[in-house]
């Protein structure tokens, strides 16, 4: 299980002991996000390569803090991602899919 600055602590779900949380830096896991692309069915818009390119070179202009859902089974591997980032409005912030227009996909690796 690779190291991520998380927001809050993981939260133990109800069924399977599941855990989630909310991390903060996308290029820390890697080497997690790319082994869930090798099991998983993702959508050219799920990879880690994409997301990466984007908060590179348009978050920002998009005003767009990345986040990251992650979550881990009971022995703490990763079984789920997703993606997302905080868009500061002027009164509030608004929860968005990474990739902005470009992604026709919003859903959870």
């Amino acid at each position: 299980m690779s190291a991520v600055a998380t927001l809050h602590q993981p939260r133990l779900l109800p069924t399977g002991g599941l855990s989630v949380c909310v991390g903060e830096d996308v290029v820390r896991l890697r080497a997690d996000w790319l082994a869930l692309e090798r099991t998983a069915l993702a959508s050219p818009y799920q990879r880690f390569d994409f997301i990466v390119a984007w908060l590179t070179h348009a978050a920002e202009g998009a005003n767009v803090v990345p986040r990251v859902g992650l979550v881990r089974d009971g022995d703490g591997a990763l079984v789920a991602i997703l993606p997302f980032g905080l868009r500061r409005g002027s009164l509030t912030r608004i929860g968005v899919y990474l990739g902005g227009s470009h992604v026709n996909f919003g859903l959870p690796l």
